[in-house]
């Protein structure tokens, strides 16, 4: 089954987003 496939997309996805979103309150925050 392509579980494994769907939750490491899923959790790369997510993890991408929060360090975009962490990077752009860092920058906002200066």
């Amino acid at each position: 089954m392509a579980w494994e496939q769907a939750a490491s997309h899923a959790i790369g996805l997510i993890f991408t987003t929060m360090r975009r979103w962490h990077s752009g309150q860092m920058r906002g925050a200066s």
